[in-house]
């Protein structure tokens, strides 16, 4: 049975995978959200499917709960951008951040003990990172990149950037704390 495209995104939602979830490795393409059956929408849809393989098929339901976590997120990320949620590291200054980047045998052995301790508990932290989250939290933290920038620098999305980076500052925190314990 031929049904046009305009009546499959009337019953359905395709969502890109790897577009809209950073790092995403899965098989499937695409997610396609409907309340039909599999055999339903096969029957109705096969001509638009198969330029979405491979995909995988999602109740509205779960369609909704991605959407509600997204808008989570988005609400987060602007109280962030408002100023009334901080993301903080610790109690640093310019130069202890600075400490992260690459420098010479010489540079380093001018610091005080002090700072070269809180440089190995960032590396450490950031170490376990993925690369990802320890790229966006350099660009944000040490160089200064707001998360607009970041994402548009890297074609990702604000609130990936954002949740990449409080991920990395998390583990930073994380580190931080089990030292002063």
């Amino acid at each position: 049975m031929a049904t046009s495209t305009n009546d499959f995104y009337q019953d359905c939602e395709v969502i890109k995978l790897e577009s809209e979830y950073d790092g995403y490795t899965g098989e499937e393409r695409y997610a396609i959200i409907t309340d039909l059956s599999k055999s339903e929408l096969h029957k109705r849809y096969s001509s638009q499917l198969k330029k979405l393989k491979p995909y995988v098929v999602l109740t509205k339901e779960m369609g909704q709960a991605i959407k509600d976590m997204g808008q989570n997120e988005d609400k987060f990320l602007h109280r962030y951008l408002r100023g009334d949620i901080y993301i903080t590291c610790c109690d640093r200054d310019e130069a202890t951040i600075r400490a992260l980047t690459v420098e010479d045998e010489q540079t380093r052995q001018e610091k005080s003990l002090a700072e070269q301790q809180l440089e190995d508990i960032y590396k450490k932290a950031l170490d376990s990172a993925t690369p990802q989250q320890r790229r966006y939290w350099i660009l944000h933290f040490i160089n200064g990149f707001s998360f607009t920038e970041i994402a548009a620098k890297e074609g990702k999305s604000i609130p990936t950037v954002f949740s990449s980076c409080k991920d990395a500052n998390d583990l930073v925190i994380k580190a931080i704390m089990e030292v002063n314990l």
